[in-house]
């Protein structure tokens, strides 16, 4: 699997991060059966509305029926393999600065005083527990699931009650990366 990156580049007294999330996951094996499993429900039950007016003599509405159920089969496909159950900010490239007394990012300025901590946070980490042998579907929605949770992370910086997302999209070791270069800069332990 692909992963998160980011770029340190020397700027007056700091350093200017650009971070690349990493790219978006179908769930691998999981996620194609969950998704043609949908698809066909969606195709069967459109395909069965459409072409149940089927009498022996006209046969056209089964036909219909056949090609709506594929029309439905191929948008359902479609939205699944383009979607990224991430949040909007967890696919876009984000940068910022971080200097021993500041971190600018999106056009606004963070003193480090106003800054409470500098954290690694999980938007997918609702941690499912599972008893009793599971199900084909929930062990496929389980699996899909992790593999969505590994690029989840994102940085974030607390102040004022607030918190600030700084960099997401993150694998695991980016974020860590992240947080012990952004720390160290402005001298937090």
């Amino acid at each position: 699997m692909k992963t998160a990156y980011y770029t340190k580049t020397p700027q007056g007294d700091g350093f200017l991060f650009n971070v690349t999330p990493a790219p978006k996951t179908n769930g691998g094996c999981a996620g194609m059966f969950l998704y043609i499993a949908l698809a066909s429900l969606g195709a069967m039950l459109v395909g069965g509305l459409i072409g149940s007016s089927y009498d022996r003599f006209n046969q056209a509405p089964m036909i219909y029926g056949i090609i709506a159920g594929l029309i439905v089969f191929v948008l359902i496909m479609r939205w699944g393999l383009k979607r990224d159950p991430r949040p909007a900010n967890h696919r876009l490239p984000s940068s910022f600065a971080v200097y021993p007394n500041r971190i600018e990012m999106n056009g606004q300025k963070m003193n480090k005083e106003d800054i409470h901590r500098v954290i690694i946070r999980n938007t997918q980490d609702n941690s499912t527990i599972v008893l009793g042998p599971p199900s084909l579907s929930q062990s496929a929605g389980l699996q899909m699931g992790d593999m969505i949770k590994a690029i989840s992370y994102s940085l974030n910086i607390e102040s004022g009650g607030r918190t600030y997302q700084i960099a997401g999209g993150l694998d695991e070791v980016t974020a860590n990366g992240l947080l012990t270069d952004v720390s160290r800069i402005l001298g937090f332990s």
